[in-house]
């Protein structure tokens, strides 16, 4: 009686089959990885430089207010001639007072 010809699964082929796709699979992991860890980075980068755009967003609302400020109010303008530039009123007397120093 002959002997039927049944596929083993551990057949050749089909280990041949099994160990390429796995070398396949290994080499896509191997090709891909230093692209995502640079896809990785750029987001972490783009993140912050967001977070820096809204902080700068801030500030520049900050000084529109200001600059809106000073082109509206008189007191703002005199506010800052006081305090930045020293400047006075005519009639007004300046009186500075020496600063203590602390551990003497």
């Amino acid at each position: 009686m002959p002997r039927e010809n049944k596929k083993h699964p551990y057949d050749f082929g089909y280990l041949l089959t099994f160990f390429l796709l796995l070398l396949l699979a290994g080499a896509a992991i191997l090709l891909l990885l230093p692209s995502y860890r640079d896809y990785r980075a750029k987001k972490q980068e783009s993140l912050k430089l967001e977070r820096d755009l809204e902080s700068l967003k801030g500030e520049r609302d900050e000084r529109l207010r200001e600059v809106n400020e000073l082109r509206n109010s008189p007191a703002a303008v005199e506010k800052v001639a006081r305090e930045k530039y020293s400047q006075v009123a005519p009639g007004e007397t300046v009186m500075t007072y020496p600063t203590n120093r602390t551990g003497k």
